[in-house]
């Protein structure tokens, strides 16, 4: 048994388990749904929902940090580039050097 209380397994699979009414139990049989197809897919998409979501924090950091550059930093940032990628950098600029 692993850490997290699912059972080991050889072939880099785990098993979770739930429990639930016998009723839904019957219901699934009867129409010939797989709880573990259904289980995996809902488990799967919790999870791209979660990363989704850590993403779009990301992004929005980013698109903060990225606001507070000017217009006149991002021109001669592009200058530099055009003159040979002299490094002068823009952060010596933003920090009053």
């Amino acid at each position: 048994m692993n850490k997290d209380g699912s059972q080991k397994s050889d072939s880099g699979l785990v098993t979770v388990s739930a429990k639930i009414p016998k009723t839904l139990r019957r219901k699934l049989k009867e129409y010939g749904i797989r709880p573990s197809e259904v289980i995996r897919k809902a488990l799967e998409d919790a999870v791209k929902e979660a990363e989704l979501r850590i993403a779009e924090k990301e992004l929005e950091k980013l698109k903060e940090s990225i606001m507070k550059i000017s217009v006149e930093e991002v021109l001669q940032g592009i200058r530099i580039e055009r003159e040979g990628g002299k490094t002068r950098s823009l952060n010596s600029r933003r920090d009053g050097k």
